[in-house]
């Protein structure tokens, strides 16, 4: 195993891993990255990010960072800034769950609502961080934010147990990359699976084409994921990748089923896209046969607890 070269930030302790259930010789756990800060892994990212700018060139943030989120990254963004004493700027779809919003106002983000969905705001904080002069922090896009979030990744593989398969809740694809590169030092025999929702597969779908792919719509249920395009370094790590092992794409009703019985196995509610891990490893056991004498230990990432009651209830209605 490999240390880090990474400077990481924030420093702090590696979030839990919990074992979930055993099913014949496959034994599941979860990554709770809900356990963070942030309630989420996206302040890895934009932590990291910014405080490697802050190292190198404190003067250019004067003007303030922006960037643009469902929520999640939003928080990591106003919750680093907040601590580094500068200005954040946040553009969130008008769509966006309620709670996520009321949190990133209490971490002392600046919130612009927009209308439309995520890439409408990406394109409208990128204007306005160019007019200003500001710091933009892409949320999956950046190779700086990437190494962030490989702190996940890194944390795996420095557990006692050796996880044979890790599965990770992809939108932009920048938890995915992360993981992929920290993996790779790391763990290079650990088989790493992206989970998309069915209609907000744009990653997957530019995986298989080894070109960028943009969605006509995106199946909005797991906000947190729901993109249009994908990044173009997140799929060039992962078409590099030797221990990719390709994206699974569930069903709203896998992912209902999946809500449902992981709300049990950890006791808490995570929103859908920190259930599309566990709803993959699901699907995983039906797809993936292994002989009996061959024990395995998979890892999912819960990767955000902000769930939307009410993007649940539709999900719930559409499923019954």
């Amino acid at each position: 195993m490999e240390p880090s070269t990474l400077r990481h930030y924030p420093q702090q302790p590696a979030s839990p891993i919990v074992p979930l259930k055993t099913v014949g010789n496959i034994t599941m756990h979860a990554k709770l990255e809900i356990m963070n800060p942030t309630g989420s892994f996206k302040h890895r990212g934009a932590s990291h990010k910014m405080n490697l700018v802050h190292d190198d060139d404190p003067e250019s943030l004067k003007n303030g960072v922006y960037a643009a989120s469902a929520g999640n990254h939003a928080q990591g963004v106003a919750w680093t800034a907040s601590r580094l004493g500068i200005n954040s700027y946040i553009y969130v779809p008008e769509k966006a769950p309620e709670r996520k919003i009321e949190a990133i106002i209490k971490f002392g983000g600046n919130v612009s609502l927009v209308a439309g969905g995520f890439d409408a705001a990406l394109a409208l904080a990128k204007q306005h961080c160019d007019t200003a002069k500001g710091i933009f922090i892409h949320p999956f896009d950046d190779p700086d934010v990437i190494d962030g979030q490989a702190g996940v990744g890194e944390e795996i593989a420095a557990e006692p147990t050796f996880y044979d398969r890790v599965f990770v809740p992809v939108g932009g694809g920048g938890l995915l990359a992360g993981t992929l590169k920290a993996l790779a030092r790391q763990s290079p025999e650990t088989l790493v699976y992206g989970v998309q929702l069915e209609g907000a597969d744009a990653f997957s779908q530019s995986y298989r084409a080894c070109a960028p792919k943009e969605l006509n719509s995106v199946n909005p249920i797991s906000d947190g994921t729901a993109v249009m395009r994908a990044g173009i370094e997140t799929v060039a790590i992962a078409l590099n990748s030797h221990n990719f092992a390709g994206c699974l794409v569930v069903s709203n009703p896998e992912l209902y089923t999946a809500m449902l019985a992981q709300d049990e196995l950890i006791g808490y509610e995570a929103e859908a896209a920190g259930t599309l891990a566990y709803a993959g490893m699901q699907r995983a056991l039906q797809e993936i046969i292994k002989p009996p004498h061959q024990t395995e230990n998979w890892v999912g990432v819960v990767s955000g607890i902000h769930r939307d009651p009410r993007l649940f209830n539709q999900l719930a209605l559409a499923c019954s």
